[in-house]
């Protein structure tokens, strides 16, 4: 079987940044399509939500392919924040979760917010830690599913990256050792604001691949194609150029 899924991030309501990414999404669309976190910069009213996810940039972006959505640290913010869900769907209406796609098994992760909870900004409204406490037990029980450990490839899809410049340190703390349990091939980020690929390492058991943005200029597309055998990861920027192309197999 074969599988395609493509991923930005970082689009914080630039409109030249969502009018090239979906207009090269929809040259060469995915079977599905990864929103990797801050489509906003806060949330302040419905009106905002419509013209951010139903019609960005005007486009039907997601009109034959379907949108998963990871929750970034700005995602969370503005007043009119805790009603976004009302208008995206998730499995079991929750911010992390699994998928499986033909040979590619995809967990998602919500890395919260980029400070920790008694930082004055956030008045004492956020528990992000007990919330990332949360996920790590169910990521226990999340990647022994048979649909998880069967697959040939595995993504984890994560908005902060685990390592690296702004890294969510307990992130990482938390959820690291299950990951590598999991044997992810590559954990994808964004974030950072800045394209990043780093391969394995004596501290990484995993490939770290971090989108760009928010700056036209700065903005990628990741897309992930798979077979059985093989996974290509392939960065480009907006006017479809090729950043990296990184090969994972099988035997």
């Amino acid at each position: 079987s074969t599988a395609s899924l493509s991923i930005i991030n970082d689009t914080h309501e630039v409109p030249e940044t969502l009018k090239g990414a979906t207009s090269l999404l929809a040259a060469n669309p995915s079977d599905l399509l990864f929103w990797n976190g801050d489509i906003f910069n806060d949330v302040r009213s419905d009106d905002q939500i419509v013209s951010q996810i139903l019609r960005p940039a005007d486009a039907p972006y997601a009109a034959g392919t379907p949108l998963c959505f990871v929750s970034g640290n700005h995602d969370v913010r503005g007043i009119h924040a805790r009603s976004l869900d009302s208008f995206i769907d998730t499995p079991e209406s929750r911010r992390f979760y699994t998928l499986r796609h033909g040979p590619i098994a995809i967990v998602v992760l919500d890395t919260g917010e980029d400070k920790p909870d008694t930082h004055e900004v956030y008045a004492g409204l956020g528990e992000f830690a007990r919330y990332r406490d949360t996920q790590r037990l169910w990521l226990e029980h999340a990647i022994q599913s048979e649909a998880f450990r069967s697959a040939p490839f595995r993504l984890a899809i994560l908005h902060i990256p685990l390592f690296g410049k702004a890294a969510s340190d307990d992130s990482r703390n938390k959820w690291l050792d299950l990951l590598a349990a999991a044997r992810i091939d590559a954990s994808i980020s964004g974030h950072v604001h800045e394209y990043l690929y780093t391969s394995t390492g004596e501290s990484r058991p995993f490939a770290q691949l971090v989108g760009g943005g928010p700056k036209p200029e700065a903005a990628t597309v990741i897309r992930a194609q798979a077979d059985d055998r093989r996974m290509a990861l392939l960065v480009q920027d907006l006017s479809g150029k090729e950043l990296g192309n990184f090969e994972f197999k099988r035997t």
